[in-house]
């Protein structure tokens, strides 16, 4: 317990002394934007890596300095093009170099970027697509291949491909607007907790702010630092924990093409990489690698991330020498934001912002966050004799509900590009009648000490691999190839973190065409398991129900299938035994 009192007070006076650091660019970056740090950082630091990107194994970089000329340079060609403010262009890329100069460039002027990952194809990056309402593509090679999925063009005035815009362009400094806090920065698409993708808002207020957290009360950023990342670009977590902080600090933001176990630390090594961005599979990853000489020959002091499990935390610690683990807890679209910067085990932190105000009478101390009681069975929160919801007691699950007022900027609900998504996203009459709070979707818990712990997500949607699963984008993708009531949902496996992916028909499976149908998706939303059940039970509402297939897990005589190579196998003794085992992979 001294332990931790302890190194509370260190986190709040390194975090003290971080906010001092950057007190002075807070008027100019809140009046002129993201792009307000870039110009900062570009006086400051001239000479200082600014962006570091492996492409096919050669490192590209770049400083500051340059790196806002490059953006000067394609915000002049998006101007000549007639870019307006909040005109969307979906960056439909890879990580590449072009894409965080585009990104830029495009927030210079007040335009909205939009980076979509090329690893969705057909009707899933339709629905992103049309969520974004872009007025330009841009592409690269990868995004082209991706567009090339789809069953009709996407509707945009042009598609423009750019292979190298790192190149100088003459002409003078474009100025940097000034932007109201509220206006859009970014489009995230999430695939959210009711169904189909969405384009979240992040306005940059919300940018701004997030990344201030990540740096100054997380991770504690300087300009010697090298913010790694083989995340998507398209991924909050690489946008808010990555690139904004960095821009904050001064530090190098790093990243790689993709994930990959076997040349991860190596690439931490090539990039320089002194602070590394994870979700929770990434950690369980390396902790079960063969061992790796190059997992202590990096130079990273700190690992920042969501989904740590309990049990990978001291053996990724072990196995990569890293002294400090900073697990957060937030989501795209979300209002809250919770940090674990004092490395207690599997904790998810506390909220980085305190309530305004002093609680009412029989309220809980933080009354703008609420965990409450949820019905798995009903799908749906409880609530008492007066329609309010029930809280939670310390230690038990519930979903976690945060207040949205305008008094506090960061409990804001900033929504999606679709009010109608919006809408469906706000619960009302919490804890007094017309109060409106954000529905997270996913169930968390909070201990005695006031420490909080993300336990699971609720709902339709699953968490496998790091991303959220909308049962219902799955379904749509892969309905043509059913011909009898199915269901999509998550099982939970030993040793794995989330649950994978399992599709229950009742009939005689195609599995052939399931495959097939499959690899629309992204590969972390692909079924791994098909399940061939006598019947599919629904709801008076028509709503199927899954509470019973999803506690079943792999857990009967029903003929069941394991994806493997791209094609679908017996689920064998053998097979689920390496499951159980946790050495299937």
């Amino acid at each position: 317990m001294k332990s931790q009192r302890l190194a509370r007070l260190l986190q709040a006076a390194r975090s003290a002394r971080d906010l001092g650091r950057v007190a002075p660019a807070v008027p100019r970056a809140a009046a002129r934007g993201v792009t307000g740090l870039l110009r900062r950082a570009a006086a400051r630091w001239p000479d200082r890596p600014a962006v570091r990107a492996l492409d096919d194994e050669t490192l590209r970089r770049l400083t500051w300095a340059e790196l806002d000329a490059a953006v000067d340079g394609v915000a002049r060609h998006w101007r000549s093009r007639g870019a307006a403010p909040g005109d969307a262009v979906a960056l439909v890329m890879g990580n590449r170099l072009e894409g965080v100069v585009h990104q830029l460039a495009l927030t210079r002027l007040g335009a909205v970027a939009a980076p979509v990952g090329p690893d969705r194809r057909g009707p899933p990056l339709a629905h992103v697509i049309d969520a974004v309402a872009p007025r330009w593509i841009v592409t690269d090679a990868t995004g082209r291949a991706a567009l090339d999925s789809l069953s009709d063009p996407p509707r945009a005035e042009a598609i423009e491909s750019w292979p190298d815009v790192t190149a100088d362009a003459p002409g003078l400094a474009i100025s940097d607007p000034i932007l109201p806090s509220e206006d859009t920065c970014l489009l995230l698409a999430t695939s959210g907790t009711t169904g189909r993708p969405k384009a979240a808002r992040l306005p940059h207020r919300r940018v701004l702010m997030a990344g201030l957290a990540f740096h100054a009360l997380g991770a504690h950023l300087g300009p010697e630092d090298v913010v790694y990342t083989p995340l998507p670009l398209s991924h909050a977590s690489a946008q808010l924990a990555g690139l904004a902080a960095a821009l904050w600090s001064g530090a190098c933001f790093a990243f790689t093409p993709k994930f990959s176990t076997r040349r991860y630390w190596r690439d931490a090594i090539t990039l320089g990489a002194t602070v590394g961005l994870y979700v929770g599979e990434i950690g369980r990853y390396l902790a079960d690698a063969p061992p790796d000489p190059d997992a202590r020959r990096h130079a990273m002091h700190t690992l920042l991330g969501n989904g740590l499990a309990a049990d990978v935390w001291p053996r990724l610690r072990a196995i990569s020498g890293v002294d400090h683990i900073v697990e957060f807890y937030g989501a795209t679209e979300g209002n809250t934001l919770l940090i674990n910067a004092t490395d207690k085990v599997g904790s998810v932190g506390r909220p980085v912002v305190p309530a305004l105000g002093r609680p009412r009478f029989g309220e809980r101390p933080r009354p703008d966050l609420c965990l409450a009681r949820y019905d798995v069975e009903r799908d749906a929160l409880l609530r008492d004799g007066r329609g309010r919801c029930i809280e939670a007691e310390v230690d038990e699950p519930g979903e976690l509900l945060v207040r949205i007022t305008t008094l506090n900027p960061i409990r804001r609900f900033d929504g999606y590009r679709d009010p109608a998504a919006t809408a469906a996203k706000v619960v009302t009459d919490v804890r007094r009648r017309g109060d409106r709070w954000f529905r997270t979707g996913d169930l968390l818990r909070r201990d005695a000490d006031g420490d909080w712990f993300f336990v699971d997500r609720v709902g339709d949607t699953f968490r496998w691999k790091g991303h959220n699963v909308s049962t219902q984008a799955v379904a749509e993708a892969l309905a043509p190839a059913l011909g009898a009531p199915f269901a999509v949902y998550g099982v939970a496996l030993p040793h794995r973190e989330g649950r994978a992916g399992m599709l229950a028909v009742a009939e005689a499976p195609d599995l052939d065409a399931i495959a097939r149908r499959g690899r629309a998706l992204p590969s972390y939303a692909r079924p791994r398991f098909v399940r061939q059940v006598e019947a599919i039970a629904h709801t008076a509402t028509q709503k199927v129900q899954r509470a019973r297939l999803r506690a079943e897990g792999l857990q009967s005589d029903d003929p069941t299938w394991v994806l493997s190579d791209g094609a679908y196998t017996p689920l064998t003794d053998a097979i689920r035994d390496a499951i159980d085992r946790g050495v299937w992979r």
